[in-house]
């Protein structure tokens, strides 16, 4: 299909305070959390459990929506 190709997908990095931006702030978090308890290198108890409980709230959370597409 003819049109513009993407070189990149994000314009530019923007920085802005932090008490201006709690959405990317919890999405941090998010990131943070669900990836080590993924790449499961905490070796130590209270580290596991914390990132344990972090992730049980986090997947408490987490709704999904599936629907067949096209639908009939």
């Amino acid at each position: 299909m003819p049109g513009a190709k993407l070189k990149t997908i994000i314009d530019s990095i923007h920085f802005v305070s932090s008490h201006a931006s709690p959405g990317v702030q919890l999405a941090d978090l998010v990131a943070y959390a669900l990836q080590r308890e993924w790449n499961r290198r905490d070796n130590h108890p209270d580290a596991k459990a914390a990132i344990g409980r972090i992730t049980d709230v986090i997947n408490q959370h987490t709704h999904t929506w599936r629907e067949p597409w096209p639908s009939e």
